[in-house]
C-alpha cells in the first residue's frame, strides 16, 4: 500500500515536471515567433 502510494506520487511528480517543461517550451516558442526576425 505504502509502496503504491510512493509510486503514484513519483508518477505525479514526473507528469508535473513534464507539464511545466512543456509549458515553458511553448511560451519560449511563442515569444520567439512573436519577435521580429
Amino acid at each position: 500500500m505504502d509502496r503504491s502510494s510512493s509510486m503514484k506520487r513519483k508518477h505525479n511528480k514526473t507528469v508535473l515536471c513534464a507539464f511545466v517543461s512543456g509549458s515553458v517550451f511553448g511560451a519560449v516558442l511563442v515569444i520567439a515567433m512573436s519577435l521580429p526576425m
